[in-house]
């Protein structure tokens, strides 16, 4: 088996978890706990820094700001959420502050289940962004004649799968329509960003 990362770092701060979960009930809002593992961490001697902020950008433009929970001492990102279950979307947010911060290690804290519960996530920045042929030039794909609109279609796809590519999974939706917005104006497609769309 291959050696945790931060292994007695990320022990004291799930230690700490533990110590919030066992002397809280399940009844307050995710804030409450994040200040109660505040006070823990740093009762430990442990660093810790509180709602730190990253702006996001795509492509050179900004996209929206990126609100860390808890930083412990430079290394590990910690999520704190109230659920009946960490969810693989949790997880997923957790890798997108991951990669916001630029850090290998988070751990998903859950205090709103019946037992207590938390996740380890990994992120391994990766090398260069594969593209798959198809999506992105007209050239090598072939294109369905039977679509309304095939062209727009294709172009709509690469798009989001641009933005997608870039961004990866995990923030909140709002920053993924905002990447989206400026990548169709970028190729030329009319967009405009809606806040309510009624649906029949």
């Amino acid at each position: 088996m291959s050696k945790l990362l931060f292994k007695e770092l990320t022990g004291e701060v799930i230690g700490a978890y533990y110590e919030v979960y066992n002397h809280t009930s399940r009844t307050y809002p995710e804030w409450v706990y994040e200040h109660c593992l505040m006070y823990e961490l740093r009762k430990r001697g442990i660093p810790c820094v509180h709602q730190d902020e990253r702006r996001i950008e795509y492509k050179g433009k900004i996209v929206g700001l990126h609100r860390l929970d808890v930083l412990v001492d430079a290394r590990v990102v910690v999520e704190n959420k109230v659920a009946e279950r960490i969810a693989p979307l949790h997880k997923a947010q957790t890798i997108s502050y991951l990669k916001a911060w630029d850090k290998q290690v988070g751990l998903v804290f859950n205090f709103g289940g019946a037992a207590p519960g938390f996740e380890r996530v990994y992120f391994a920045p990766r090398g260069e962004k594969t593209r798959i042929g198809g999506i992105h030039g007209r050239a090598d794909r072939a294109a369905d004649e039977a679509w309304i609109h095939a062209d727009l279609a294709y172009d709509i796809a690469g798009g989001l799968y641009e933005v997608h590519s870039i961004l990866g999974p995990g923030f909140v939706h709002r920053i993924h329509v905002n990447a989206c917005h400026r990548e169709m104006l970028w190729r030329g497609l009319a967009s405009q960003r809606l806040r309510k769309m009624q649906v029949r």
